[in-house]
């Protein structure tokens, strides 16, 4: 089980430079364990040695990755529980990370964004769901999980984690809304009439109020 994490966050980490490998001709091919296609009109927005690329669905604006790891992953343990706690922890590691990420990349916007990171509560995880499944009668793992939770960013992703005879094929989806949700729109409602700063509005002490 060891690995997890680095699958989890393969793709934040992942750099383009090498030789990049045809990896959607791998996955189509069954090279990779597993074999899947996706319609040809949609471009490759990037491609990585590993045999690793991102595909864009343009009608659903959504984008597709796919990872594969060398690293084997034993799905009929006896410890699941540690798996499942390990692909836990790592989300709300990745979803720090993106929170830091944007707050970088949009000092402006994070200026005006309202209360401290949601994961500082312990009762609240971005993962939204977590299962066992079968494909083809294989084992597997569906993640559906939040990468950002913020007022003008909403990122959430599905992965399936396929484990196979050489190693582990990851599939993720990934969907961006940058309109608020009404939860977040409602706390700044809530702020702007109580004549409080948005920065004093903790969506950690609001969100039981606005709860998924």
């Amino acid at each position: 089980m060891t690995g997890v994490k680095q699958w989890f966050r393969r793709l934040r980490g992942r750099s383009p430079e090498g030789e990049a490998t045809d990896g959607r001709a791998k996955l189509k091919s069954g090279a990779l364990g597993v074999s899947a296609t996706f319609p040809e009109a949609w471009p490759v927005e990037a491609s990585f040695k590993n045999d690793g690329f991102v595909l864009s669905d343009p009608d659903h604006g959504v984008n597709w990755a796919v990872v594969h790891s060398p690293f084997p992953m034993n799905l009929q343990s006896d410890e699941e529980h540690l798996l499942e706690q390990d692909i836990r922890d790592a989300a709300r590691v990745a979803f720090d990370a993106e929170v830091r990420r944007s707050s970088a990349e949009h000092p402006d916007e994070a200026a005006r964004s309202i209360g401290l990171p949601i994961t500082l509560d312990p009762g609240w995880s971005p993962v939204v769901d977590l299962r066992h499944t079968a494909l083809d009668g294989g084992p597997a793992v569906l993640i559906i999980h939040r990468l950002a939770h913020q007022v003008g960013n909403e990122i959430v992703c599905g992965r399936i984690l396929i484990p196979t005879a050489n190693g582990v094929t990851e599939l993720e989806c990934r969907a961006t809304d940058t309109t608020s949700g009404v939860r977040q729109s409602l706390v700044l409602v809530m702020c702007a009439e109580a004549g409080a700063l948005r920065k004093t509005a903790s969506p950690v002490a609001l969100h039981s109020f606005f709860d998924d």
